[in-house]
């Protein structure tokens, strides 16, 4: 299982746990009828659902200790990493992401063999 799926499983299973919650406090109130609670607690855990995926990634995005953790030891400061292998041969590098809109993106610092 990789990262992107944990995380999206972690969100999942934050808004089961609230669908859980607010269904059990629409159910104590018998001011509202069943259908009604069925589309609240769908509507609300809708937005959550939404809401939560934008925020932890955006978190992920803007945070460097978060993208280390999302990428696994492939981010360092603005550094990636990257391994492919052709015709047997493995073929390792560093890139540096640039801000410099004069290098137009990927900039390699170093290539490994």
């Amino acid at each position: 299982m990789n990262t992107l799926e944990k995380v999206n499983i972690a969100i999942l299973l934050a808004t089961i746990t609230y669908i859980i919650a607010i269904n059990s406090l629409l159910s104590a109130t018998e001011q509202i009828g069943p259908g009604l609670r069925w589309f609240i607690t769908f509507l609300t855990s809708v937005g959550l659902f939404r809401l939560l995926i934008i925020l932890v990634y955006w978190l992920i995005r803007v945070s460097d200790t978060l993208l280390a953790v999302y990428k696994q030891g492939r981010f360092l400061k603005r550094l990636w990493t990257y391994s492919y292998e052709i015709a047997g041969i493995p073929h390792i590098g560093i890139w540096r992401i640039s801000q410099d809109w004069t290098c137009r993106g990927l900039v390699p610092v170093t290539v490994l063999v």
